[in-house]
């Protein structure tokens, strides 16, 4: 198994902005300090940068930037492909999806992996109520109850992505998601097996399961048992869940170590593991204000790095 990062969000003296560029002073030095701390690979985002817009001499630049540091790309991620609701033409959103290959292949990634939020989703978190949101009873942008011709739609689109992924060897992974099509395993496998690609797998993100609504159907155990053998990549995080019953909802502590947390990670690693899982374990360090995100990762990347050997 390999080690993963997300770009952080601040980088003394950078600090990320919407539409702001990231510097390539800034990219060098987080590269350089990654290759120090163990890491193999940086997932690229467009959290972080607009690849969308990037020539292709800028994209080889990044993977150029990459590779000197002894780094590759972890994965691409495109962000969240919304086929249905929140207007928009449907047939372009897929378009620009297929145009994820091409970039993902410029920046020497071997896996897109993307997110599919639900109707009502495309206002971002601002927009939407909080009892909408995480731990909520009936939260919003599920794929439950959707209408069936919804989920043939999506599979349509992924499955062009996948053929367009395909001649460069590149694999596409649907993560699972809160306020999403598949926040679950029951939804992630049927629509796992709608698309019905030999590249197109999943990325139990085992935070989002246990984060989805005010009681999740069903626990991280169980989810990564019936995951794991569909997995080619993963993002790895840990929280505490408090369930606040006169709110009828749940409540959740995001911590920035993995080793603390409801979260058993020996054991989810464990069943990886057994089910030949041999990609990137991606920490998802990049969304916390106020801690010291180099330090807090690379206590990650020793925690993780000794329960992989202890696997071995």
């Amino acid at each position: 198994m390999l080690l993963g990062f997300r770009f952080p969000r601040r980088w003394f003296p950078y600090r990320h902005r919407p539409g702001q560029a990231m510097p390539t002073q800034i990219m060098r030095e987080v590269f350089g300090w990654a290759a120090a701390a163990g890491f193999s690979g940086c997932e690229l985002s467009t959290a972080h940068q607009d690849f969308p817009g990037f020539s292709d001499g800028q994209l080889d630049a990044v993977a150029g930037l990459l590779a000197d540091a002894g780094l590759k790309a972890a994965a691409y991620n495109p962000g969240g492909f919304r086929l249905h609701g929140d207007g928009g033409d449907a047939a372009a959103r897929t378009r620009e999806l297929v145009g994820s290959a091409r970039i993902a292949a410029r920046l020497g990634a071997p896996t897109i992996n993307l997110t599919l939020p639900g109707p009502g989703t495309g206002g971002g978190p601002s927009a939407v109520p909080s009892e909408y949101l995480v731990g909520a009873r009936h939260p919003l942008g599920s794929g439950r109850g959707r209408p069936p011709s919804e989920a043939a739609a999506l599979a349509q689109s992924l499955g062009e992505l996948a053929d367009a992924c395909a001649d460069s060897g590149i694999d596409v992974s649907l993560e699972i998601h809160q306020n999403s099509y598949i926040e679950d395993s029951d939804a992630a496998l049927s629509l796992l097996g709608r698309i019905d690609r030999p590249n197109v797998g999943l990325n139990p993100d085992l935070g989002n399961i246990l984060w989805a609504r005010a009681i999740p159907y069903e626990s991280h155990e169980e989810a990564i048992e019936r995951l794991a053998p569909h997995a080619i990549y993963v993002h790895m995080k840990n929280l505490r869940r408090v369930f606040v019953a006169g709110l009828d909802r749940a409540a959740f502590v995001r911590t920035s170590l993995l080793e603390r947390g409801d979260i058993d990670w020996r054991w989810a690693l464990s069943v990886l593991n057994a089910a030949g899982f041999r990609g990137f374990l991606t920490f998802e360090g990049d969304y916390a204000e106020g801690w010291d995100f180099r330090r807090a990762m690379e206590r990650n990347a020793e925690y993780v790095r000794g329960l992989v050997a202890d696997l071995e």
